[in-house]
C-alpha cells in the first residue's frame, strides 16, 4: 500500500517515462529471443502501469508503441520474411486492439475505483470531508509536525440553533444551511487544509502549517465570511467554535492518542462557548489553558 500511495504521488511525466522504460526493456528481451517464443503478454505490464497511475490516453500511447516494438521484433527474425507481408501487420493490429480494450477496461475499473474512494472519504450531504478521513488526515499532520516541527491548528464549529432552522424551516432547509456552511469553509480555506463535517451540525477544520497568531486571524475572517453568507439567506444561526493549536509535538503514547486529545480538547472548547453565550471562538494552544476568545 506505501509504494502505491508514493507512485500515486509521482509526477505524470515522470510515470509516463517510467512506463516507457518498461517498453523499452521488453521490447528489447522481445527483439533479442527468437521470435517462436511470445512475449506479448508482458507488453501489459507498462499499459497498465501508465493508465493507472496516470490516464487512459497514456495507456492507449503505451498500446500503440507496444505493438510497434512487437512488430519490429518479429521482423528481427528472417523467417519472417517469407511469410506474406501483410500478416504481420495483421497481428499487429490484433495485439493493438486487445491492449486498447485492456486500457479501456483498465481505466473504468480505476475511475470506478476513485468514486467508491470519494465517496468514503467525503460526507454524502456537503461534498467535505467525513469524520474518518479528517480523523486520518489529522493523524497524518502529527507525523509531519513531529518530522518537521511545523505547527497546526484544529477548529471545531457548531452550528448554534441549528435545530431552530429544522423545526422552523423544515430538514430540507436545514440541510441546504449544512451545504452553504461547507461551500463556505471550502471557499475560504486553502488546498492544503481539511473541511470535514464531524456529524449533525458540527465541522471541523484542519489547518496546516498555521501557527496560533494566523490561526485566529484565519478564523475570524472563516466565522466572518460565515456569518455573512447565512445572513444573506436569512438563517437564525451562529457559530460556537474551539481552536486548538499544536506548535510542537508532544510525546504521547501514540499519534492516534495525540490526534484524540487535540480533538478532544477543541471539542471541550466549543461545548465551552456554547454554555457561556454561543457565537464565540475559543483558542488555546495544546495542553494549555485557554489563551484567547474573540
Amino acid at each position: 500500500m506505501k509504494i502505491i500511495s508514493y507512485l500515486q504521488q509521482i509526477p505524470k511525466p515522470i510515470i509516463f517515462g517510467i512506463g516507457i522504460i518498461q517498453l523499452l526493456l521488453i521490447g528489447t528481451i522481445d527483439y533479442l529471443v527468437i521470435n517462436h517464443i511470445s512475449l506479448a503478454i508482458f507488453y501489459l505490464l507498462p499499459i497498465i502501469f501508465t493508465t493507472w497511475f496516470w490516464h487512459e490516453i497514456a495507456g492507449m500511447v503505451i498500446s500503440f508503441l507496444s505493438a510497434v516494438a512487437w512488430l519490429n521484433a518479429y521482423y528481427a527474425e528472417e523467417v519472417c520474411l517469407t511469410l506474406n507481408p501483410s500478416i504481420p501487420y495483421w497481428n499487429a493490429a490484433v495485439r493493438f486492439s486487445f491492449f486498447i480494450i485492456i486500457t479501456h477496461l483498465l481505466a473504468a475499473q480505476k475511475r470506478a475505483y476513485d468514486r467508491e474512494k470519494d465517496f468514503a472519504r467525503s460526507d454524502s450531504l456537503t461534498g467535505v470531508a467525513n469524520r474518518r478521513f479528517f480523523f486520518e488526515m489529522l493523524e497524518d499532520e502529527i507525523k509531519r509536525n513531529h518530522r518537521y516541527k511545523s505547527p497546526l491548528t484544529l477548529a471545531y464549529l457548531d452550528v448554534d440553533d441549528f435545530k431552530t432552522v429544522n423545526d422552523r424551516y423544515g430538514h430540507n432547509k436545514g440541510d441546504q444551511l449544512l451545504c452553504l456552511i461547507g461551500t463556505v469553509l471550502t471557499r475560504e480555506t486553502r488546498d492544503t487544509d481539511i473541511v470535514a463535517r464531524m456529524g449533525g451540525d458540527e465541522f471541523a477544520l484542519l489547518l496546516t502549517e498555521t501557527d496560533y497568531e494566523s490561526a485566529e486571524k484565519a478564523l475570524v475572517r472563516i466565522v466572518s465570511k460565515l456569518i455573512e453568507a447565512v445572513q444573506i439567506q436569512s438563517f437564525p444561526v451562529g457559530f460556537s467554535v474551539g481552536a486548538v493549536t499544536l506548535v510542537e509535538f508532544v510525546q504521547l503514547a501514540n499519534t492516534v492518542h495525540l490526534a484524540q486529545s487535540i480533538l478532544k480538547q477543541a471539542d471541550t472548547l466549543m461545548y465551552a462557548v456554547k454554555e457561556t453565550g454561543k457565537n464565540r471562538i475559543k483558542h488555546e494552544l495544546f495542553g494549555e489553558n485557554e489563551l484567547d476568545v474573540v
